[in-house]
């Protein structure tokens, strides 16, 4: 996936289906701040921080870390073999003795067994990588730390890791398929990103530094103004984007957006200008266009950022 600037990051939501299948013996649980589920061995309860499950009678855990899709090869990598894997969890004191071929489904699953001494305490460890762009799914790493006290056999860590389902990441296109509004790119812009109310067009290129070429971010959120404060709106919405708390006014005016009255406002902040379309819709919403970018930049795509904000509609609920 590619990077959006700072200025317009968006907040992970995890927004990701999930296709569960449920073992006979256990009950799937969904670990929390994931888009994973898994059976829980018994003992074994949900646990937020670090995601995944604990049993607090034994002391034993078995953690979930989700990472991008692209870092599959290289998490793999690292357990290509026991010494790969040693020197990758040295500085934990984790050794690996032995690197065992798991076959899940029509995936071979690297499954990573060995020990740590932890506080006087010899700690069993196993650890699988699962999922990846094969499966659409983002690259999983789950990690069981039991000890001495827990029963669990490598045959029940193997059983748990057949159970787990992992939440399928969305297309692009699916993504853009679940906003609450429409709208259409316009070269040179691309869309890069689309997530919970917010798409996030930008230039695909290699020239020049990121954060100076123009980026539009679209998204609608919830207001307590009413049409009639759509002017207010718009000012506040521009102050609070970071470098423009005191940018500036150099335009502004009614405008017809989203289909319906808006207001175009724009504001320079040093060589940075920003050019942003608001809306508020009846009913505690409101609807959002901004471009910036380095202002002569954004000046030789001021056309295009103008046809893809009169691209913008909100279709009927």
């Amino acid at each position: 996936m590619r990077s959006a600037p700072a200025f317009f990051a968006l907040l992970a939501c995890g927004v990701a289906s999930l296709a569960i299948v449920s073992p006979a013996t256990a009950q799937m649980v969904r670990i929390p701040g994931t888009s994973v589920a898994m059976a829980a061995p018994p003992g074994f309860k949900p646990s937020r921080e670090p995601p995944g499950l604990a049993n607090a009678e034994t002391g034993s855990s078995i953690v979930v870390a989700e990472l991008p899709q692209e870092s599959f090869a290289e998490t793999v990598a690292v357990f290509a073999s026991p010494k790969t894997a040693s020197t990758r969890y040295a500085s934990q004191g984790i050794r690996f003795t032995r690197i065992e071929p798991l076959t899940i489904g029509a995936a071979q699953v690297p499954l990573a067994v060995g020990g740590q001494a932890e506080n006087g305490r010899e700690i069993r460890k196993y650890i699988a990588v699962m999922g990846g762009p094969q499966s659409s799914t983002k690259t999983t790493l789950i990690t069981f730390s039991l000890t001495r006290a827990d029963p669990l056999s490598q045959s029940d860590v193997e059983a748990a890791l057949r159970s787990v389902a992992l939440g399928r990441v969305l297309t692009l296109d699916e993504k853009v398929a679940r906003l609450t509004f429409k709208f259409r790119a316009v070269a040179p812009f691309q869309t890069v990103e689309a997530e919970g109310g917010t798409a996030l067009l930008g230039i695909v290129d290699k020239t020049g530094p990121s954060d100076a070429k123009p980026s539009i971010m679209i998204n609608r959120a919830g207001t307590t103004a009413g049409p009639a404060e759509t002017p207010q709106v718009s000012e506040r919405l521009l102050r609070g984007l970071a470098g423009f708390n005191n940018a500036q006014i150099s335009e502004q005016a009614p405008a017809t957006f989203a289909g319906g009255q808006g207001y175009f406002i724009s504001a320079v902040a040093g060589n940075f200008t920003l050019l942003q379309f608001t809306r508020v819709l009846p009913g505690g919403r409101y609807v959002r266009l901004a471009a910036r970018g380095e202002t002569a930049a954004l000046e030789n795509v001021r056309d295009a950022v103008k046809e893809i904000a009169s691209s913008v509609e909100i279709p009927e609920q």
